[in-house]
């Protein structure tokens, strides 16, 4: 079969649209480093010894962003199914804090978050106020684009049972 011209045309143009349509179909993921990444909408450390990954900030993170030394997180939690597994398989010395964290994340909704990238240290969650005051004083050297910053929204965690864990 020979092809015309508008043929062609017509043929690249299906063939970018199947292409694009594949693309879109993949998780998200963005890598920060060779030890932090960006996976369908958490935050998580690479182990170096086995690649596994250790969740640090759980499911629907809106916005982020990174410096040299910093990744700097906003996020309004569901409590799906990663954070409950996350907490099933916590050893038992970290239940407490995790329920605490949880009760806290309940109580501020829009959850900020601070890694510093040398050392795995996590600061959240946190309130906006907080959030800003200790960028400032960690230096923190970037910002999150405040396109993604959503107003809060009681509909948002009308699926958040009310018992505690």
């Amino acid at each position: 079969m020979v092809c015309t011209f508008n043929q062609k045309s017509v043929m690249k143009y299906w063939f970018m649209c199947i292409l694009v349509g594949f693309c879109c179909c993949h998780d998200c993921y963005w890598e920060f480093n060779d030890r932090y990444l960006y996976e369908n909408g958490a935050i998580a450390e690479i182990d170096s010894v086995d690649s596994s990954l250790r969740y640090l900030v759980t499911e629907r993170v809106i916005n982020f962003a990174q410096d040299d030394n910093y990744i700097i997180v906003y996020q309004i939690p569901t409590f799906g199914e990663r954070y409950r597994s996350m907490r099933e398989s916590a050893p038992i010395e970290y239940k407490d804090s995790l329920n605490d964290q949880y009760n806290m994340m309940k109580e501020i909704h829009h959850c900020y978050w601070i890694i510093h990238k040398k050392d795995s240290r996590v600061w959240g969650p946190m309130n906006y106020g907080d959030f800003r005051r200790l960028c400032k004083k960690l230096r923190v050297k970037t910002n999150l684009n405040p396109k993604y910053e959503q107003k809060l929204s009681t509909s948002d965690f009308h699926h958040i049972r009310k018992e505690k864990w």
